[in-house]
């Protein structure tokens, strides 16, 4: 499941469903509804920003490191710091997700 989700209200605006081996930067157009100025994205969404679909855009993205590169870094760093502040709003997107997968009916 890939969602879009308005990050100052921490609604889901569009969906997707796909296998688990389509890859997250494939449906990132789907989540996007158009007027986006910032996105943040965990690491599968990495240069999102050269793909075709989205050069030329005012899009700014926040994408996080990925893992084994954030690790490394010293954690009163600005980079450190950059990504701390990048999960705390990518944080927002996956309160869906835990209510998909733990409420129960």
């Amino acid at each position: 499941m890939h969602i879009g989700i308005d990050a100052e209200l921490g609604l889901a605006h569009n969906l997707s469903t796909t296998s688990a081996n389509v890859h997250d930067i494939t449906e990132a157009d789907k989540l996007l509804h158009g007027d986006e100025t910032d996105c943040w994205g965990d690491a599968g969404y990495q240069v999102v920003e050269k793909r075709k679909k989205h050069k030329g855009k005012d899009t700014e993205w926040h994408v996080a490191m990925r893992p084994a590169k954030r690790w490394g870094l010293d954690p009163e760093s600005t980079d450190a710091k950059k990504e701390e502040a990048k999960a705390s709003t990518r944080a927002k997107v996956e309160h869906p997700f835990r209510y998909v997968k733990r409420v129960r009916h």
